[in-house]
């Protein structure tokens, strides 16, 4: 039995309620205020003009370090997807076209110990910290803007082209249909009120991991890692649901780096067959359909739910029916819900190994286990302690019996 359900509430009276229908006016209500969280995550004209003023200063600022080639800034993450206010973090990558900064770890080490010091001579940034540490080393400041409102915290990194990459992804799945923007929005809001969101246990990319499952599951977007085309139908699902449940099939669509592709050997498009490209970057395959447009896509999509019964199910699912002891999350194959056994690549073992070792749950034990959508073998819930993870599949609970049909018009009016 789950710790968090021992001492919590286990709220079972909401499990029924996916069934039950909803009302004009709950539908109406949420909705409208989803439509305000949207507008709240949008920077303002000067709010952008301040990150721009920045950019120029730290570009300005590297281009005088330079030893040669032109300098330049790239930002991803929420910046980059476009799901971000005024007080939103900043990721910048530095990519130099012919210094070397990009070659090795100790070139890039050096790299951001000039960067931090650098940093420390200019106006408005302060609490700057190098951390070498990490998997991607970062260099990371907070920055005071000539307004009150004008402040936000950023991290610098050099070669870590793949988080482009992933940016990327998401937002193309974010063009592709306003309902995943919404959703989207929607977590990050509710995990900054829930203090849910952090670095140490679950970040945001992880959550929008478990949202992006979840919505190519239910068909609001197809799961474009695996398409040559956005134009699919019924039989891109019945593969997508066969691939899902074949440990054999699962095992096909994993890349191999320095591996020679056959023409026989490349994994299929779900809707035509044909097999798909490989685009490497750092030993990975970093593939994503681009073709078509959210016009098309949309008239097609056979979900036809709103963003807010969405999300009510999206709660609804991880509460109640998601079982981390032998399931594990993967947007690569639009499953929140796909047998950990079967992602042989992610490293998560089996949680059954160390339930009866209390101690070693800190140290070995992973019971939220994500697959990042190219780097197969990370896990995006590794920081999470097992505790932490029933405390958040409560949480989320909590948020399904808040959200569910009927509960407002009947509890708040």
């Amino acid at each position: 039995e789950a710790v968090a359900l021992r001492f919590l509430d286990p709220l079972e009276w909401a499990r029924a309620a996916r069934s039950a229908a909803w009302g004009a006016g709950q539908l109406g209500r949420m909705e409208a205020e989803l439509a305000r969280l949207l507008d709240e995550y949008r920077p303002t004209g000067r709010g952008q003009a301040e990150v721009d003023r920045v950019l120029r200063r730290i570009r300005d600022m590297l281009q005088g370090m330079s030893r040669g080639g032109s300098i330049e800034l790239v930002l991803f993450g929420s910046r980059g997807y476009g799901i971000c206010n005024d007080a939103s973090d900043i990721d910048v990558m530095i990519t130099s076209r012919h210094a070397n900064v990009e070659k090795n770890k100790a070139e890039v080490k050096r790299a951001l110990r000039e960067v931090s010091s650098g940093l420390r001579s200019m106006r408005g940034f302060r609490n700057i910290v190098n951390i070498s540490s990490t998997r991607v080393p970062i260099v990371k400041f907070k920055y005071s803007g000539s307004m009150p409102e004008l402040q936000f915290e950023g991290d610098i990194s050099c070669s870590n082209a793949i988080a482009l990459k992933k940016t990327g992804l998401i937002k193309r799945y974010v063009d592709l249909d306003q309902r995943v923007r919404s959703v989207i929005t929607a977590l990050k809001k509710w995990a900054k009120m829930r203090q849910i969101s952090d670095s140490n246990t679950l970040n945001s990319y992880g959550l929008m991991m478990m949202a992006l499952a979840f919505l190519i599951n239910r068909r609001v977007v197809p799961p474009l890692q695996l398409l040559l085309t956005a134009d699919v139908g019924d039989r891109c699902w019945a593969a997508l649901a066969d691939l899902q449940t074949s440990p054999a099939r699962i095992q096909a669509t994993y890349w191999r780096p320095g591996a020679v592709v056959k023409p026989s050997d490349p994994a299929r498009c779900l809707e035509t067959g044909n097999g798909l490209p490989v685009h490497e970057m750092g030993g990975v395959n970093t593939y994503y359909c681009n073709a078509g447009t959210a016009a098309e896509w949309q008239r097609r999509s056979p979900n036809k739910s709103t963003a807010s019964q969405l999300l009510f199910e999206f709660f609804h699912f991880y509460g109640f029916s998601f079982d981390p002891l032998t399931q594990a999350v993967s947007p690569r194959l639009g499953s929140p819900a796909v047998p950990r056994a079967y992602l042989t690549r992610l490293e998560a073992p089996a949680c059954q190994k160390y339930l009866a070792e209390p101690k070693q749950w800190g140290q070995k034990l992973r019971l939220l286990a994500i697959e990042d959508p190219f780097e197969t073998s990370l896990n995006c819930g590794r920081n999470a302690p097992a505790e932490w993870v029933e405390g958040l599949l409560w949480e989320m609970r909590r948020a399904a019996t808040i959200l569910a049909p009927g509960h407002q018009d009947s509890r708040h009016g």
